[in-house]
This record gives C-alpha cells, sequence and structure tokens, in this order.
C-alpha cells in the first residue's frame, strides 16, 4: 500500500509530519555534532501521525524519522530515526545556500492509496529495485513546492525490505529519477 503525501499551506507544528522549515531534534543529536555541514534538511514524519491517519504499516507506529540529503560528494540521503520526544529546536537549514526556499514548514497530510503521480510514502513503482521499498517518493510537480521544481524528476529514499522490517534506517539511499 502506498501512502499519499500532500500538504496543507498553514503553520507546522515542531514536531509535525513536515518538509523543510524548523525542526525539534534530540538535543544529544546536536550535542554530539552528528549532522555534517554539507546536509540539508528534507523532512521529518511523525510516525504516530502516519499511523493515526494510515493504521498499521511497516514503519514504526511512534517516534520520528528525519530526512536529510548530504551534498558533501554526490547527493545521499541521511535518515535518521528517534523513538522518544525530540527536545531541541533549530533552524536546520539556515546558513545553507540553496536556490529553493528550504525555509518554509510544509505540513504533510496522509491518505490511503497514493497513485503513480503522487509523492508518497512505502511506494514501489518501475523506479524501485526488487527487495526495496520507497520510504518517500518525492514528485517535483505533485506538491505545491518549488524543491526541484525547475526539473521534472523524482527522488527515492530507498530502503531494503530487510532493513525497513528491522527498523534499520542506516542504509537508505537517494535514487534521482528524471522524467523528462
Amino acid at each position: 500500500m502506498s501512502i499519499k503525501i500532500t500538504v496543507k499551506d498553514q503553520d507546522a507544528e515542531m514536531d509535525q509530519s513536515k518538509f523543510f522549515g524548523e525542526i525539534l531534534l534530540p538535543e544529544k543529536w546536536l550535542e554530539d555534532d552528528v549532522f555534517s555541514l554539507e546536509e540539508m534538511f528534507f523532512c521529518q514524519l511523525n510516525l504516530t501521525e502516519v499511523y493515526e491517519a494510515i493504521g498499521k504499516t511497516m514503519l514504526p507506529e511512534s517516534g520520528t524519522l528525519y530526512f536529510f540529503i548530504d551534498y558533501k560528494k554526490t547527493p545521499q540521503a541521511v535518515v535518521r530515526y528517534y523513538e522518544g520526544e525530540a527536545d531541541a529546536y533549530t533552524a536546520f537549514n539556515e546558513d545553507l545556500e540553496s536556490n529553493y526556499d528550504v525555509f518554509t514548514e510544509w505540513p504533510m497530510e496522509f491518505t490511503a492509496n497514493a497513485q503513480k503521480g503522487d509523492s508518497a510514502l512505502l511506494c514501489k513503482d518501475e523506479n524501485v529495485p526488487d527487495g526495496e521499498v520507497a520510504l518517500i517518493k518525492y514528485l517535483s510537480n505533485s506538491l505545491d513546492l518549488d524543491f526541484l521544481e525547475d526539473k521534472n524528476c523524482a527522488l527515492y529514499f530507498l530502503i531494503s525490505e530487510k532493513d525497513l522490517i528491522l527498523k534499520n534506517f542506516t542504509n537508505v539511499t537517494l535514487k534521482f529519477v528524471n522524467l523528462d
């Protein structure tokens, strides 16, 4: 089952599922400096929200998944899972130089049964290899965001089905697909 992602044009709560903007992280992560200077905050998923909207999925039922894109060499995915409640507010992307608006928060909503032209969670399509699942499929022209709007593309945060079952989010990869 693919989960459709839509966005609302309103302010987001700090711990709400959203693309970009300000985030609430575990303070320990900030103290331990677990982030690279080239990381861009992409989105966070409040897994309780996903569970309440959809019900049981392959995702944990609580906690938060944080998605980053690291531009150190070639863009790569960095996904971090936190089971508890985060306690440190940060404007993570504030020093990032970007051609896109990565400062505005775009709260997410979730509904079942995403279609081919939707941004989605937990999807499989022709661009997802066998044995893998797209944690997130972001289509540049499916949401009211300017991120990659100048390209007709899809970003996939891919995880092996085995790692997803084990809740091991350390091996997520980023796949860019040009749709032209």
